[in-house]
């Protein structure tokens, strides 16, 4: 069900979450908050203890007195502190799984230290995959928030604004990669996975022997579900991040000209075979980073940090698991998506969200059907 957005829709500039007429009105409602699409109206009193108490962070506007309009919790003085208790709640309860995995793979790494010694970086890696990545980014949320100023300032009111803005703006996910994956995923499992990457993955003898179609096949390819996982859920983050400060329409074109320049690298890098679309995934992230970069002067420093913790991951990601991580890979899709980004921001008018115009929605589609047709011929490699 759709519900009434409390974004008002203006006109795009270089920061609409300041723009004093972003959020909708409060109207005659003194004390509230905005669920389901309506303020629902309480006392000062239990809004400081809804806040409190919201450990999955769902409110994420309130009216108050002496506001015209919705504001961010964090940026009210006398709810500021149930915000704080909130983030450290939020924090705290979403360590505990994630924890649980990386002292297991990290025992066992201990524990391998002693009897098999290759095993190490592989369980180290894996600790890192099934919950350190996790677990580090709450550590560093709980240290930021022991060092947060007793009041709010105008830099944590400009970060609370960004983040609301862009949770709340309205932007259709795309799926259509998503789907192929896991449509090709699934083909792989009845042809069998070894059988799959013989026939469609990224052989580099078979592409040197001429079948140069391998460098498109190849990223739509995975290893494992685990591996499949991984690269999907990464392409729904930033695909819809990018669709709300972007454009959508640039999904398909950044990651079919990733993965193609990461099968290129990887080409020319290493003779290992190569298969999965974290190269397209990355050169989403380096199209995202790019882009807000350009405009870092108008951007709060916490629209950088989903691009960043991601690239911190992939660099000890790709040190420690060297052996089995075609990093060749990474780095072409990664340069290629940050080339894109740079062009794209610099071509368009430095506003958010920041749209292309007709010619870049038929780009897409040209994109979409390329990667359609590589996983067409994909599926019928596997299956004939």
């Amino acid at each position: 069900m759709a519900y009434p957005s409390p974004l008002e829709p203006i006109a795009p500039s270089a920061q609409p979450w300041l723009d004093p007429e972003c959020f909708r009105p409060t109207g005659e409602i003194g004390c509230g908050y905005w669920a389901l699409g309506e303020i629902r109206p309480c006392s000062p009193d239990e809004l400081v203890e809804k806040i409190r108490l919201d450990k999955s962070e769902q409110i994420e506007l309130v009216a108050v007195p002496g506001s015209s309009r919705l504001v961010p919790p964090q940026c009210v003085d006398f709810l500021y502190g149930a915000a704080l208790e909130r983030a450290r709640l939020a924090a705290r309860s979403g360590m505990g799984l994630p924890l649980v995995g990386l002292m297991l793979f990290w025992g066992l790494a201990i524990a391998a230290a002693f009897q098999l010694p290759d095993a190490i970086l592989g369980l180290v890696f894996l600790g890192l995959f099934f919950g350190g990545a996790t677990v580090f980014s709450k550590i560093y949320d709980l240290w930021v928030l022991r060092r947060s100023p007793a009041q709010p300032t105008p830099e944590l009111i400009a970060a609370a604004k960004y983040e609301a803005w862009v949770r709340l703006l309205s932007a259709p996910a795309d799926w259509f990669l998503p789907g192929l994956l896991t449509v090709v995923g699934l083909i792989q499992i009845f042809a069998g996975l070894e059988r799959s990457v013989a026939v469609a993955g990224l052989v580099k003898e078979a592409v040197w022997q001429g079948e140069a179609w391998r460098m498109l096949t190849g990223p739509l390819l995975h290893g494992s579900a685990q591996h499949w996982w991984s690269n999907t859920v990464g392409l729904i983050v930033f695909g819809t991040l990018l669709s709300r400060l972007v454009d959508r329409s640039v999904i398909n074109v950044v990651f079919l000209c990733s993965a193609f320049a990461g099968s290129v690298l990887s080409l020319l890098g290493t003779e290992k075979t190569s298969i999965g679309a974290s190269g397209g995934v990355l050169g989403l992230v380096g199209f995202l980073a790019v882009a807000l970069w350009t405009h870092r002067r108008t951007l709060p420093r916490v629209a950088l940090r989903p691009v960043v913790e991601v690239l911190v991951f992939v660099v000890l990601m790709g040190i420690i698991g060297y052996r089995f991580i075609d990093n060749w890979a990474h780095l072409g899709g990664l340069l290629t998506g940050g080339a894109l980004g740079a062009l794209y921001a610099r071509a368009l008018p430095s506003a958010f969200p920041i749209r292309g115009g007709r010619w870049a929605a038929w780009v897409s589609r040209l994109a979409a059907t390329g990667m359609a047709g590589g996983a067409v011929w994909a599926v019928l490699r596997m299956v004939g």
